[in-house]
């Protein structure tokens, strides 16, 4: 936390237009930075080392926030409406039902 606060002073200072770009990706990757230390601590892994993200195969975008399902839409944070391909009637209906799990990331 204390990177990510030092982070947010620096970057008003030196890039105020960063906030227009992207607010997820320097968060993730802080977290993402703890969650390594925390098992390296532990034993659980080795020191962690920088490796293109690229390169990963579970590399997929991260999306902090509420994702919103609507008719033929779904609504991502920083993203906005987005068409779905595939019709979302019936996640609709089970969400109303309570037969599908509704999670804010």
């Amino acid at each position: 936390m204390e990177l990510h606060r030092e982070w947010n002073r620096w970057k008003r200072g030196n890039a105020p237009w960063w906030t227009e770009v992207s607010k997820c990706a320097p968060q993730e990757a802080f977290r993402d930075l703890e969650r390594a230390l925390r098992n390296w601590r532990a034993g659980r892994s080795r020191f962690p080392r920088f490796r293109k993200k690229k390169l990963l195969p579970d590399n997929g975008a991260r999306l902090t926030g509420s994702i919103h399902v609507l008719p033929r839409h779904i609504r991502l944070p920083r993203i906005g409406k987005v068409r779905s391909k595939e019709p979302t009637e019936k996640l609709l209906r089970l969400l109303e039902e309570g037969r599908a799990r509704n999670t804010t990331l």
